[in-house]
């Protein structure tokens, strides 16, 4: 699989993980599995853009770690950060009210 290819892989899981964030904070509101849903996003995420600029990662879940690869990348820029995942992400929002309102009374 190219890299291109796993990095969109990367993509629609991610956008599959926030799809399921949304039903679950519909249907119960506010609860603890939607912030591993958002945790997920995140790391896909995150995945996809190291995957896109073809650095190899390791079977890794933690965050910080993968951020840091990303800061890692001096020829990376916000705006191919914006085109590899924010754009595409921020696509699914538009077409789904993907979380819809904050309620107030979450801090």
């Amino acid at each position: 699989m190219s890299a291109d290819d796993e990095s969109e892989k990367f993509i629609r899981l991610a956008s599959a993980d926030l799809t399921a964030a949304q039903i679950l904070y519909d249907e119960d509101g506010r609860s603890l599995i939607i912030c591993f849903h958002a945790q997920q996003v995140v790391e896909k995420g995150l995945k996809a853009v190291l995957i896109k600029k073809k650095v190899i990662i390791r079977k890794i879940h933690d965050l910080v770690e993968l951020s840091d690869l990303i800061q890692d990348l001096s020829k990376l820029t916000f705006k191919s950060v914006e085109r590899i995942l924010v754009t595409p992400l921020a696509n699914k929002v538009a077409s789904n009210t993907i979380i819809g309102d904050i309620p107030a009374d979450i801090p």
